[in-house]
């Protein structure tokens, strides 16, 4: 999930993350939830507009390839 949003420095909404990452949505969402906890992941906005961002602390532990 951290790699998809890496690619994209707008940030990407829930349908976009769903078909890029082949995930089902409850999946998706029990990750986000735990990446939130983390740090590695801001969203924006609510509803159909919610957006998913990579936080400064998520491009720093992907650099680091853990």
């Amino acid at each position: 999930v951290l790699r998809a949003l890496n690619k994209s420095k707008a940030g990407r909404r829930e349908l976009e993350l769903l078909q890029t990452t082949g995930l089902t949505s409850e999946q998706l969402r029990l990750i986000v939830r735990h990446l939130r906890t983390k740090g590695y992941l801001h969203v924006e906005g609510s509803g159909t507009k919610r957006r998913y961002k990579i936080t400064r602390a998520g491009t720093g532990f992907l650099r680091n390839g853990r």
